[in-house]
């Protein structure tokens, strides 16, 4: 017994004396935490400040390793949405004095530029550590999108592929704002609160929030993710979908003109447009174009209420399977006679709400509808 008991306080003791003497060692086969060195550091951290955040975690020999394990941590939660690396003052001691730590450990933060690095001051657990972080995810990359502004945010850089969060908050989560980040230049990204624009979330088909949407191109039916709600499985899906654009392309304005800036982009909202509008730009792709069938026009003085909006579409539906076994086909929309006075001259329609049914294939032809 007295041997057993000796051999346990040995065994103690020396569990004890392992625990002391063990450091902080960065293993990339086990860690998502990236050690650093003075070459590593520029081309990791200070190279991508313009669109990266991160955070590095500074450490010498009196670093408890159950708090780099935190870190680590953080790091696990967080692997692609931001950088979080290490660096070993023990080894390093030039750089740690570059970022001016003074004592170890110490978690320094690299927001965006210009907004400068400081010095983590909060609790080092997870949850807090992370959540600083994250706040310095850029929001301005992700658009709230309601009725008034969908279809130009749908159609503007027509070839680049959107992306629909249908979402019960105002704001976006960290994970979507890491989305509209990481693939800031080959995708624009769309936030609907669901309870705000609850037409918005009907139109495109969502009984359910949070969604993730994704239309790969204008007049694409959207995607819808249906995998795990986390960030590496989303931005895998997201990347399977993502299309090489060329800003400068894909409109005819562009072509004859030169590329334009993202704000600067000419929009073609018809082509998501269930009743597309009848426009100077517009006039040729939706109707006065000489291709088959009919434009059934709808003219008002104004703007299209939303209630007239659904009552056309119900005509369109229905005139749609009464005639597509017939070789007819009609094509609806709407003009403005506030802006587009012209065609109402033309018609020679002076009251309003009113409708024209129009062949394009001949122009001098044209039903009055009373």
């Amino acid at each position: 017994m007295h041997s057993s008991l000796m051999r346990l306080g040995a065994l103690v003791s020396a569990g004890l004396f392992l625990a002391a003497d063990a450091r902080v060692e960065v293993d990339p086969s086990k860690h998502d935490v990236v050690k650093l060195n003075p070459q590593s550091f520029g081309s990791v951290i200070e190279r991508h400040r313009d669109w990266q955040i991160s955070a590095v975690y500074f450490y010498d020999d009196n670093t408890p390793v159950k708090d780099f394990n935190k870190v680590n941590e953080v790091a696990q939660q967080t692997k692609r949405m931001v950088k979080i690396g290490a660096v070993d003052c023990d080894e390093n001691r030039a750089l740690c004095d570059q970022n001016n730590i003074k004592e170890c450990p110490k978690l320094v933060i690299y927001p965006r530029n210009p907004i400068p690095q400081f010095i983590y001051e909060g609790k080092m657990d997870v949850h807090d550590m992370k959540k600083a972080v994250l706040r310095y995810l850029p929001t301005e990359l992700v658009k709230k999108l309601d009725t008034a502004n969908v279809d130009t945010f749908l159609t503007t850089d027509a070839s680049m592929p959107k992306v629909l969060l249908f979402t019960e908050k105002d704001t976006p989560p960290p994970m979507f704002k890491a989305l509209s980040n990481e693939f800031r230049k080959e995708m624009q990204f769309g936030l609907v609160n669901v309870k705000k624009q609850a037409d918005l979330a009907k139109r495109f088909g969502v009984k359910k929030a949070p969604k993730i949407l994704l239309q790969q191109a204008v007049g694409k039916k959207p995607e819808a993710y249906k995998g795990e709600i986390s960030y590496i499985p989303i931005a895998d899906w997201v990347n399977l979908h993502r299309e090489t654009f060329s800003r400068g392309g894909g409109f005819e304005e562009s072509a004859k003109t030169g590329s334009y800036s993202e704000s600067e982009a000419p929009s073609r909202p018809w082509l998501v447009q269930e009743i597309p509008e009848v426009t100077k730009r517009s006039a040729k792709h939706v109707c006065f174009d000489g291709g088959e069938g009919h434009c059934v026009i709808f003219l008002k003085d104004g703007q299209l209420s939303k209630e007239e909006e659904d009552g056309l579409v119900e005509l369109k539906n229905r005139f749609t399977s009464q005639l597509e076994n017939r070789g007819a086909k009609l094509r609806w929309v709407w003009l403005d006679v506030s802006k587009e006075p012209a065609w109402a001259e033309m018609f020679g329609i002076a009251k309003f709400p009113n409708v024209v049914v129009f062949n394009p294939s001949q122009a001098s032809s044209f039903l009055q509808v009373r």
